[in-house]
């Protein structure tokens, strides 16, 4: 009897503590992550106008959260009411409850025996500038005892994005570490995708190249969708450009991001090359791409209070811009799918496509926004490893690119110095020639006319000379005769003198030695003086003169034979010519000499300073009644012959 009276009495409780518990109670016991959509039930206050007490009233009219962690319902201009009972089986008292979604209403309640209490309002105003949130979501702490129930409410708005919201129930240790571990995640991927914006950006600059350009400012718009998407952008500091990028469209930016993406693929894979007027019409149309999403960004940017799903215009650009994106992935696959066809690999150009088709942009957004569910989220997503991947295979390509385009560059510029110094060797050669046509012609005519210098009027004076010489025997009247006889010395040596200056065009033809020699044979035919030519080391291919140097040579050479003449009373002159050093020619005389540490006279200062403008020098060596010795050389010292 007993026994069976405490059956009884148990069966009582258990039924007691049953009727107790909600049939969509939460439980949880410390440090894990609990779905609070998962037990909870919702509520869409149509007329926006209930507040939390109306709510409480009107339970049996929420209904069961569908999807397992996240509450969806897609364009909701209204008032979205969350209920849920959670339930704290664990010894810990201290949890969190986060919110993920971009919202504009939120307000978290909390049901007690003394009433209804507030635990959380953010009712984002743009016009007062509300505080920013401390962290990336938004968080509600509890304090909830072992064993005890908190029933909750909460009061959602979000009438210009897909409502997608998840939200979880765990302590604030475990969150906080977790989360520490997703900003180094996400930041490490944002920062690289600015980065390579940026060596892109410079690249662009420096190649001048407007593929990079497109590249940097896509990258930076991914960049800005991914802190938008993931609520990264709670965590930047400085109110103005907080709510800049706030009152961004991620949506919008992504039709931006899709026409430059078609753009760079085009280009990256030289798509204009064989199909030109597919390219014209598809960059018509990645040109209106950019061109709607930079209107509806500045619309949305400019008139945010407005935007929301129950403005029509909103609406239809919203749902416009849907199609745009899910047009564009199509197609960059028909452009992944036509070049394997014609490239003969369409194996390639499908796996291309499929992947394309599966990790791009707009899957991600889609994803995200639960317009699609190809994948579960997980954080991080997998797409920011794509996005990395991508970012690599771009990076080895602008490499690529820039390292080939600057071989271009300089065999572009190696070809073109070539051409150059072709034309310029081909024109040196037609002025060679014009100028070699020019000097024979001068040298015909200037030999021409220094030997009838020579043979005529030389001849003749040298008559009127002789007849003059004659009459001043007959005529009294010796010293006029005397100067006219001067004076007719004086015309003889300048046409003589004439007559070797014109015929310096003619011994850039001959070596120094053979000029030198010519000139010893002349003067040995006037039997005046006796003079000796020795050559050392009988070659002059070891030096080769040019015109230039032949001319001051003889020059120098005639100025010492005349100086010899003249001045030195000398009965033998000696003439080395040494090629042991390159070249050094030695003229000595047995005449009077002279003392050098006096002034030179003009013909010694004539032959130095000629020797010195081709380079080389001159040395005087004389003793008075020893002679003099003159040597030019091109050595270090002269001569010792």
């Amino acid at each position: 009897m007993m026994k069976n009276l405490l059956i009884v009495m148990f069966l009582f409780i258990g039924i007691w503590i049953t009727s107790q518990m909600k049939a969509d109670t939460m439980f949880v016991n410390g440090g894990n992550w609990i779905p609070l959509f998962s037990k909870s039930s919702y509520y869409i206050d149509s007329s926006n106008s209930k507040n939390v007490f109306q709510i409480s009233q009107i339970n049996n009219n929420f209904r069961k959260v569908d999807h397992p962690s996240n509450l969806i319902l897609k364009k909701q201009t209204k008032t979205v009411w969350v209920h849920a009972y959670i339930k704290n089986t664990g010894n810990r008292k201290d949890y969190w409850l986060g919110i993920y979604s971009q919202l504009d209403i939120l307000n978290v309640y909390r049901k007690t025996e003394q009433g209804i209490v507030l635990l959380k309002k953010y009712n984002i105003s743009y016009a007062n500038k509300q505080d920013i949130p401390d962290i990336r979501f938004h968080y509600v702490p509890f304090v909830l005892n072992k064993s005890e129930i908190a029933e909750i409410y909460m009061e959602i708005r979000n009438p210009r994005y897909y409502q997608n919201i998840y939200s979880d129930f765990t302590t604030p240790v475990e969150n906080l570490f977790w989360e520490n571990g997703f900003y180094w995640e996400i930041g490490f991927v944002i920062g690289v995708t600015f980065i390579i914006a940026v060596l892109s950006l410079v690249v662009g600059i420096i190649l001048r190249r407007r593929f990079y350009f497109l590249y940097s400012l896509y990258l930076v718009l991914i960049a800005i969708i991914v802190v938008r998407e993931e609520f990264f952008i709670n965590i930047i500091k400085v109110p103005f450009l907080y709510y800049s990028i706030l009152k961004t469209n991620s949506l919008f930016l992504l039709v931006i991001a899709m026409g430059l993406s078609m753009k760079i693929m085009t280009g990256f894979l030289d798509f204009r090359k064989n199909n030109g007027g597919q390219f014209r019409i598809l960059n018509t149309i990645f040109d209106f791409y950019v061109t709607f999403g930079i209107l509806a960004s500045l619309w949305f940017y400019i008139d945010y209070a407005n935007t929301t799903f129950d403005n029509p215009i909103y609406n239809g650009i919203w749902d416009i811009s849907i199609g745009l994106s899910a047009l564009a992935v199509l197609i960059q696959i028909t452009i992944l799918i036509w070049l394997g066809l014609q490239n003969k690999r369409p194996s390639l150009g499908i796996l291309a496509a499929v992947l394309f088709g599966l990790i791009n942009p707009v899957t991600y957004f889609f994803n995200y926004s639960r317009i699609l569910t190809i994948y579960e989220i997980s954080h991080p997503n997998y797409f920011y490893y794509v996005l990395l991947l991508e970012i690599f295979i771009m990076g080895i390509a602008i490499a690529y690119s820039y390292r080939k385009i600057k071989s271009q560059y300089i065999s572009t510029l190696e070809d073109k110095l070539k051409l150059e110094e072709e034309n310029s060797k081909i024109k040196q050669m037609e002025e060679e020639k014009i100028k070699q046509s020019i000097l024979e012609s001068q040298e015909h005519l200037l030999k021409s006319l220094s030997k009838d210098l020579h043979d005529d009027i030389g001849q003749k004076l040298s008559i009127i000379n002789f007849s003059v010489e004659n009459l001043r025997f007959a005529v009294s009247s010796k010293e006029s005769i005397n100067e006219i006889r001067s004076s007719i010395l004086e015309i003889s040596d300048s046409v003589r003198d004439l007559s070797h200056w014109l015929n310096d065009f003619s011994i850039g033809k001959n070596t120094i030695d053979e000029i030198i020699l010519n000139e010893v044979e002349r003067i040995r035919k006037t039997n005046i003086i006796k003079i000796n030519f020795e050559k050392i080391n009988n070659s002059s291919e070891n030096y080769g003169t040019s015109t230039e140097e032949n001319i001051i040579f003889y020059r120098c050479f005639q100025e010492s034979i005349n100086n010899i003449l003249k001045h030195s009373n000398a009965s033998q002159i000696n003439i080395i010519i040494d090629y042991t050093n390159i070249i050094s020619i030695s003229i000595e005389d047995n005449g009077n000499g002279f003392d050098v540490n006096n002034q030179f006279g003009n013909g010694i200062k004539n032959i130095k300073e000629r020797a010195t403008l081709i380079g080389f020098s001159c040395t005087i060596q004389s003793n008075p009644e020893k002679g003099t010795k003159i040597s030019i050389y091109k050595n270090d010292k002269p001569s010792n012959h």
